[in-house]
């Protein structure tokens, strides 16, 4: 792999599978593995070397979308082999990407747009968020998640937590209790969710939003993103410091995991990371999932920040933002 001196923060992470997965981040870095993290591969799209792509996601091992600034999206049918930009129709920066499946793909960023294909992007279209009383939103979305073709939800600010039962042709706000916090992920297992932000806010409901009640981890930290095991008992939340929240019980309690996080010196390539023990790497938990939240292993670790962490606890946890 040819080393670039890439030093940017990295944003966004989705696996496939145990071995298959992207990262990517400013600098129009995308970086590819195939080996679980073992190494990494540089991948390129069609965008500019100045753009920041701010998060993925793959809908099977060879279809994903990257979305960043300038409502700029580049698709891959090959796992990433080649990318090719796709038309979204703005120029407000994306914040973040969800394919439902190979042909149906939203997207979310800035000034409330809320993008919407459902022929794998040839064409995107606009879904206007229009919130009854207020008017159309042109809030900040950071995050999304949606549980079927239907139904979904985007977080923004402030504190903003809206869902649609249409596809997007209607969206209702949902009572946050927060009103000063920008959320920036939101994740769901049924009708139970989190969404996490600004200020250490973790919110989590029971009855698909109708209700969003707070839990607490003691940190005052930004939350960037969310990850729920396939029960809905296991949850990690990744903080801007490096540290993770870990809740064993659905987030009726949470303890800091972090002391185990090593910051090393800032390093030009992935190529120049140190290789955990055999030791550490089989010991490290399958943890870190996709946003359809399927877990997967991760027996490595990462760029964050231009920095590298590496974490050889029995979990391990990707921070970025």
């Amino acid at each position: 792999m040819t080393q670039r001196d890439d030093s940017g923060v990295l944003h966004d992470v989705d696996f496939v599978s145990e071995t298959l997965g992207w990262v990517v981040g400013e600098n129009a870095v995308i970086l590819h593995t195939d080996d679980g993290g073992d190494t990494w591969g540089y991948q390129h799209a069609q965008g500019g070397s100045e753009v920041t792509w701010n998060a993925v996601s793959f809908a099977t091992p060879s279809r994903g979308w990257v979305v960043g600034t300038g409502g700029r999206i580049a698709f891959t049918g090959n796992s990433g082999q080649s990318w090719r930009a796709q038309q979204s129709g703005t120029t407000e920066q994306l914040n973040d990407v969800f394919a439902m499946d190979a042909s149906t793909v939203w997207a979310c960023g800035m000034f409330g747009v809320v993008l919407y294909t459902d022929d794998a992007g040839s064409t995107w279209s606009t879904k206007p968020i229009y919130i009854h009383n207020e008017g159309y939103s042109n809030q900040a979305l950071y995050g999304m998640f949606f549980a079927s073709t239907e139904v979904g939800w985007v977080v923004g600010w402030p504190g903003r937590i809206l869902k649609t039962s249409d596809a997007g042709a209607t969206w209702s706000l949902q009572a946050s209790a927060v009103t000063a916090q920008t959320l920036h992920a939101v994740f769901f297992r049924g009708e139970n969710g989190w969404a996490v932000g600004e200020g250490g806010t973790i919110l989590a409901t029971k009855d698909a939003g109708q209700q969003w009640d707070p839990q607490y981890c003691d940190t005052v930290y930004a939350l960037n993103d969310v990850v729920v095991d396939s029960d809905g008992k296991k949850l990690w939340v990744v903080a801007r410091d490096g540290s993770v929240c870990y809740s064993g019980d659905s987030g009726d309690s949470w303890v800091i995991q972090g002391t185990r996080w090593t910051p090393l010196e800032p390093l030009a390539s992935p190529e120049a990371l140190p290789v955990p023990s055999p030791e550490a790497q089989s010991s490290v938990a399958r943890l870190l999932g996709q946003w359809k939240g399927s877990l997967v292993g991760l027996p490595w670790h990462m760029l964050i920040g231009g920095a590298a962490l590496a974490y050889t606890d029995w979990r391990g946890c990707l921070g970025i933002y």
